[in-house]
């Protein structure tokens, strides 16, 4: 039964594979779903733990734990029976599958494992997937492959494994006339040596390779240079090439834009300005440059009735129905063939009606279809922030920006360290001149709480205990991700207050509301900027009395228990339940 489902669950996957590798194998399925279904590890901390032993066969106890014996103290079933491996004492035996135990730890033991997930059957056969007898099914070899190649003991590529014969490499000189010549040979090792040649090298017929030398052999004198008859400097009494021709390169093509009539060798190079819209009246299927010189051919008077709005070029076809008779009242100046609508009594205006286009006049009684460009009602003033380009009609929206600022509320007055602006008072200043960083005018004391250690006036960072995951920002520009981080955390404080992350997003001043914990290096930009490290001491009024703790919270978690704060003179970490001050940021 358990060979049946092991062909329901991998040959359907074996065929599949080797559509797409002839190679594939029950080992890629196996090694796929190793992958896939990986073995179920154990973290074990220092002190008391529980687990469940999750695998299907029993195992001693001390076998199983035989890799970190030296930091098991004891192992407790729910029976009450004990494995001291101090004493050598295995009062349990075995571990069963499905039951759950208690282990006391010395010290902590991470990804441990007792079993893998899945056990896969021993298949024999040949895995080699170059053997013409190649098993996809087998997972281990057992020395059966059967090879195709060359059966002939002399041959370069004989292969002692081959029972199928193929084809066979001779090595040699294949050249008839030199001394070394191999009759056999197949494929040229270029190891022939000449016979005889002329001594000299001033000769074309000299040979370094000759077994021997013939004074009389020498005939032509070897007459460097460019042997090329394309090329400028083309010289037709070299008889050896130098490598020293020069080509023009250019366009040779007499029909392109930029022949080049000079050109001793093409370049792909070649220009053929011409319209490349096939729906031009003169598209130019050669051009492989547009010269945006296309035609369209049509009626350009938006108010005829053939009004063609891509035509760039009048064919003098305009077509405009209506009266064209000027002693009638209903008659249509503009109008180029009669439609029989002339009338005495009349009182009809042709014209456009539709008040959303702008060639709407109220006076006309009846549409002659003239309507044609849409009103786009905006600020058509281009010095206003909200200018509009596609607007046709002024809706008296325009703004200027506010005084002091661009357009996209940037500030138009020099930035510098210690300014006051923007809720606060400026400590860092990014490289565009325009962006940075201030710290608000003091210090946050509303809902402050007093925690195990600390101000009065300060606030826990929280999650004592835990780790909060990604708020581990250190650098400039982490801090606001960091406070996000730690109020999604939903972190506890020991004395029930919010924490210093939750506190500067609650805190509003100076109109802001986006104020955030500073990470550990915004922090200690604040100190080094406008705090006492700073070239005008400590202009920002940070606290700065010992008896008052004035340590500041970042939100930068070092650990589980501790979190990075700035004593104003050095960087330090204190415990996470400690009540220490605030000074929220924002950014600009």
């Amino acid at each position: 039964m358990k060979k049946i489902l092991y062909i329901l669950l991998f040959v359907p996957l074996i065929g599949f594979g080797q559509e797409q590798d002839a190679c594939y194998s029950i080992n890629e399925v196996f090694s796929q779903m190793d992958v896939e279904n990986p073995s179920i590890t154990k973290n074990f901390v220092a002190g008391w733990n529980m687990f469940g032993y999750p695998c299907s066969q029993p195992i001693d106890l001390a076998e199983a734990f035989s890799s970190i014996v030296d930091k098991i103290v004891i192992v407790k079933d729910n029976s009450g029976a004990v494995y001291m491996p101090e004493w050598e004492f295995n009062g349990i035996g075995f571990l069963e599958a499905a039951e759950g135990y208690q282990i006391k730890m010395s010290n902590t033991e991470n990804d441990f494992s007792f079993c893998e997930t899945i056990n896969w059957p021993n298949l024999e056969g040949c895995t080699d997937c170059i053997a013409f007898n190649f098993n996809s099914l087998a997972t281990s070899n057992n020395g059966s492959c059967e090879y195709q190649g060359c059966m002939d003991l002399t041959a370069d590529n004989y292969n002692p494994n081959a029972v199928i014969s193929d084809y066979c490499q001779y090595l040699g000189c294949m050249d008839a006339m030199a001394g070394n010549y191999l009759p056999q040979a197949n494929e040229d090792d270029g190891s022939c040596v000449v016979a005889e040649a002329c001594p000299y090298d001033i000769y074309v017929e000299y040979s370094a390779d000759a077994q021997s030398y013939n004074a009389n052999l020498c005939q032509t004198l070897i007459v460097f240079g460019c042997t090329d008859y394309i090329a400028v400097n083309y010289d037709n009494q070299a008889n050896t090439d130098d490598y020293s021709c020069e080509y023009i390169l250019g366009c040779m093509d007499a029909s392109a834009d930029n022949y080049n009539t000079y050109a001793t060798q093409e370049d792909n190079s070649c220009i053929y300005y011409g319209c490349m819209d096939e729906q031009a009246d003169n598209y130019n299927q050669q051009a492989n440059q547009e010269d945006n010189s296309c035609i369209y051919y049509g009626c350009m008077n938006p108010t005829a009735d053939n009004y063609d709005s891509q035509a760039n070029q009048d064919d003098g076809n305009c077509v405009i129905y209506g009266c064209i008779l000027d002693v009638f009242p209903n008659y249509n100046s503009e109008a180029t063939i009669d439609d029989f609508s002339c009338d005495m009594s009349s009182a009809d205006v042709f014209g456009c009606t539709d008040p959303s286009y702008l060639e709407y006049t109220p006076s006309v009684n009846h549409d002659n279809g003239t309507c044609s460009v849409e009103v786009v009602y905006g600020c058509t003033g281009a010095d206003h922030c909200n200018y509009n380009p596609e607007a046709n009609t002024d809706d008296g929206s325009c703004e200027y920006a506010a005084e002091g600022f661009d357009c996209d509320g940037n500030s138009l007055q020099v930035l510098e360290i210690g300014a006051l602006m923007n809720g606060g008072i400026v400590f860092y200043v990014d490289e565009t001149g325009q962006h940075g960083l201030v710290a608000a005018l003091e210090d946050i004391t509303e809902g402050s709480n007093m925690g195990a250690w600390g101000t009065p006036e300060g606030f826990e960072w929280g999650c004592y205990g835990s780790t909060v995951s990604g708020a581990d920002g250190q650098s400039i520009g982490t801090g606001y991700q960091n406070t996000l981080d730690i109020v999604a955390q939903n972190c506890q404080t020991d004395n029930g207050g919010i924490t210093a992350a939750q506190a500067t997003l609650n805190y509003e001043s100076e109109g802001y509301s986006d104020w955030y914990l500073p990470s550990k290096y915004e922090l200690a930009e604040m100190y080094n900027t406008i705090g006492n490290g700073g070239p005008e001491g400590n202009i920002g009024g940070f606290e700065m009395s010992e008896s008052d703790y004035p340590y500041y919270w970042s939100s930068s978690e070092g650990s589980n228990n501790y979190a990075w704060t700035v004593y104003f003179n050095t960087g330090s970490y204190n415990y996470k339940n400690y009540s220490l001050r605030v000074r929220a940021v924002r950014a600009f």
